[in-house]
């Protein structure tokens, strides 16, 4: 049986992606009295979320959950067999992508701003006219 060379184990994955300096996940485990996964972080910090907003993780059973492994910037679930990528969670959890998705539609640039200034100048963006049609036209 010949080995495959690309496979990659779930350790060598987790932390490929670890920066110097970065929060990592140290140590997590599944609260069953508040229905939560714990994560405690190598800096102090404590990230508790319910079960329920997790995706992956909502469809497991609270035994399945019992033991948890580190591997690198994820946490994995054997029970389950989830792998929970803490950073992707949080940007979930938050629903950051689309906050920056408004923040970066709103960015205004030197020729925007000065588009807007004509524009303005000019009495502003032009009102929307409504073509009547004929009925319209006769009963008003």
């Amino acid at each position: 049986m010949a080995v495959d060379q690309d496979r990659v184990t779930k350790q060598e994955f987790g932390t490929a992606r670890i920066r110097p300096g970065e929060p990592v996940p140290v140590h997590a485990y599944y609260d069953c009295a508040g229905d939560r996964l714990i994560i405690v972080m190598n800096n102090g910090v404590e990230i508790a979320v319910p079960r329920r907003t997790v995706r992956g993780i909502a469809e497991a059973r609270p035994d399945q959950l019992g033991e948890a492994e580190i591997a690198g910037c994820s946490v994995y679930w054997p029970g389950a067999d989830e792998l929970l990528d803490i950073q992707e969670t949080v940007i979930d959890l938050f629903d950051i992508r689309t906050h920056l998705a408004r923040i970066a539609a709103s960015v205004r640039t030197p020729a925007t701003a000065a588009a807007s200034r004509r524009n303005g100048a000019k009495g502003g963006r032009p009102r929307k006219v409504m073509a009547l049609s004929p009925e319209t036209a006769l009963s008003g």
